[in-house]
């Protein structure tokens, strides 16, 4: 009786460890794309993504910004589209989702 008493505080025990949001990001942090485009010219492939910045568009409840929030644009380029894919994550300065 006291080694299925054992395994199951070790078992619960171990939930506590592996729950938990250690690679989570703040909204802030990460780049959206809110568009996605794909070329092939001279045989390579150019990937183009549009992102928003979204803090721009916080604001108080009911507010209305005054402007256009800004616009980037990234790009990538290779033989594959995961080569592109891959130089557009590279050279992005955040996380893209």
């Amino acid at each position: 009786m006291t080694r299925v008493k054992y395994v199951v505080i070790l078992m619960s025990s171990l939930t506590f460890f592996l729950s938990g949001c250690w690679d989570n990001g703040e909204v802030q942090e990460i780049n959206y794309l809110s568009a996605f485009g794909i070329d092939f010219q001279d045989g390579e492939y150019y990937i183009y993504a549009q992102m928003l910045d979204y803090e721009s568009l916080s604001g108080p409840e009911g507010s209305i910004p005054s402007s256009q929030p800004p616009i980037w644009v990234g790009k990538g380029r290779g033989k594959t589209l995961a080569e592109a894919t891959r130089e557009l994550y590279t050279t992005s300065q955040q996380k893209l989702s």
